[in-house]
């Protein structure tokens, strides 16, 4: 019988199937999250003028799915720490892919907002899900990086579903956006079941037979140069002491955990506003359908590429500055989005700017609760993490939709809502530095 540690396996395991597959099936179900959560915002200027809905009650709409996304976070990401990421991810997939379906054929407003709510509990048990599980299958040298990775197909779903937009809506109706955005999540499950491998830091914290089978299994496909057996002592790092949520609040993390919820709610708060607001705010400003998706186009991409210049550059310098700085300067190009008048070009500008920083720092907050929450608590502290983000998400439509129904103007609107960048910032200058966990115990 030898000792196994879990953390170190990983570390010196060659990159394999078990890490590429895990990689690129969590980057798959991030797409879908990200198309469908911001399906509404392309839809939402035609199904406004279908329904005659005012400003008060699209953003009522817009906030559906980040209530339901809080919901997830909070209701399914612990399951992760108790079922399994696996099984948790599947279950996800499966809500977001029938909700989908559900808003494609929803008949009037409260229908939709329903099926909104449901869209969002699937994205909101998905997401803490594909980072744990990146995070858990990922060498401390390419963490960072393969994070960054999975959570920026997020992004990539709402850039594919601003193209697929700009070309459906007007042959095929809003309605198609939907049926795309729920049968890809219902395609991705078989996927999952057949190719992914379940956390070993989840079947190392198992005490049955079955699951210490599973996990010698893995870490046979990590590294078939070594020999394990269920006979082995299987170590993680220490375990916090007391209750799950409790263990939040503990040492480090007695400061870290609400910092992070902080800087979380801030820039969900943010970035909802502005994905899901610009194209209605281009369209109302006098320009064409095509040109307000567009204008949400370029803002989805540069939130795509934020995330990856901060992965690289958080090889060589601190992670929690980093993340800081990246903040202030999307506060910087988000308030002066409200001064660009009728100018699309300006627009878009900003636009990719605010997305680039503010989406860079907001995926940088996954690296940084991946790296701070010791496993064991892992899913449960990214869950409540996001569940408060997502209640940013769910304020910051509505707070734009009561903002823009009361007639105020860009230059006034845009700047206040954007003030949310700047506490994130304050936050994360004030959570702890990010270190490795020392030290691991036995778990059998």
């Amino acid at each position: 019988m030898t000792q196994v540690a879990i953390d170190e396996a990983i570390d010196r395991a060659p990159i394999g199937a078990c890490q590429i597959n895990t990689l690129w099936l969590c980057t798959l179900v991030a797409v879908w999250d990200g198309y469908d959560a911001l399906g509404i915002a392309y839809t939402a200027p035609v199904i406004a003028a279908a329904w005659n809905l005012s400003p008060q009650q699209m953003g009522l709409l817009f906030g559906a799915a980040p209530l339901g996304m809080a919901l997830g976070a909070i209701a399914l990401a612990p399951l992760g720490d108790r079922i399994g990421r696996k099984a948790t991810l599947i279950l996800s997939c499966l809500v977001l892919g029938v909700a989908s379906l559900g808003t494609a054929y929803a008949a009037d407003l409260g229908g939709m907002i329903a099926w909104r709510v449901a869209t969002g509990l699937g994205i909101g048990g998905a997401l803490p899900m594909l980072a744990t599980l990146t995070a858990e299958f990922s060498p401390d040298r390419l963490r960072n990086f393969f994070i960054s990775i999975a959570t920026n197909g997020f992004t990539i779903g709402t850039v594919s579903g601003g193209l697929l937009a700009a070309y459906a809506i007007e042959r095929w109706g809003w309605e198609s956006i939907f049926i795309v955005g729920g049968a890809g999540p219902l395609l991705t499950v078989p996927l999952l079941w057949l190719l992914l491998s379940e956390s070993p830091h989840f079947l190392a914290n198992r005490q049955t037979v079955h699951q210490r089978r599973r996990l010698v299994a893995t870490l046979r496909r990590l590294l078939p140069a070594e020999t394990f057996s269920t006979d082995d002592r299987f170590l993680l790092p220490p375990r916090p002491a007391g209750g799950t949520l409790r263990a939040l609040f503990q040492d480090r993390m007695r400061l870290g955990t609400p910092m992070l919820w902080i800087a979380f709610f801030g820039s969900f708060f943010a970035a909802y506003f502005l994905f899901q607001w610009i194209p209605s705010i281009v369209k109302a400003a006098g320009f064409s359908l095509q040109q307000a998706i567009y204008a949400g186009l370029v803002t989805s991409v540069g939130s795509a590429l934020g995330p990856i210049v901060l992965a690289l550059l958080s090889a060589r310098s601190e992670l929690r500055n980093l993340i800081s700085g990246f903040f202030l300067l999307g506060f910087a190009c988000m308030a002066a989005l409200g001064f660009t008048g009728h100018s699309l070009g300006l627009i878009m500008l900003l636009g990719f700017s605010s997305g680039f920083f503010v989406l860079g720092a907001e995926m940088g907050l996954y690296m940084y609760g991946a790296r701070i929450y010791a496993a064991t608590v892992r899913s449960t502290g990214m869950g409540w993490s996001l569940g408060m983000g997502r209640t940013g998400a769910i304020c910051g439509p509505v707070a734009g939709g009561l903002l823009v129904g009361l007639g105020l103007g860009m230059s006034l609107y845009i700047p206040l809502l954007s003030l949310s960048v700047l506490v994130s910032a304050g936050a994360m200058c004030l959570a702890p530095v990010t270190t490795r966990a020392d030290g691991a115990q036995p778990v059998a």
